[in-house]
């Protein structure tokens, strides 16, 4: 049910737009759910979509992050090897301390 049309919408001062839907087509939209935090104390009564300013760039950046390349940049950049770490982590695994409780 997403693509739903908003009550109205604001800019704030600090650049974020706040956009603003319906009880009814909240309730109604299938990622209610998700959308909402569940523990919440209060009564939702209706949804607000708050967009920042450097919306556009954080999700590029996101989606960028997960490439192979981008991957392969911050590992070389870090100076981490895969093989070295690999290696390290299976050292680990065999050598792990056994623990014992203690005498009572």
């Amino acid at each position: 049910m997403s693509g739903q049309e908003s009550v109205k919408s604001n800019v704030c001062k600090n650049g974020k737009i706040n956009i603003y839907f319906s009880k009814t087509v909240c309730e109604a939209c299938s990622f209610f759910q998700d959308c909402i935090n569940a523990n919440r104390k209060t009564k939702l009564t209706k949804r607000v979509l708050t967009v920042g300013p450097d919306h556009a760039f954080i999700q590029d950046r996101r989606i960028e992050q997960k490439t192979d390349n981008f991957k392969k940049e911050m590992r070389e950049r870090s100076g981490t090897n895969p093989e070295e770490i690999q290696k390290i982590l299976n050292h680990l695994r065999k050598n792990k301390p056994e623990h014992t409780l203690p005498d009572s």
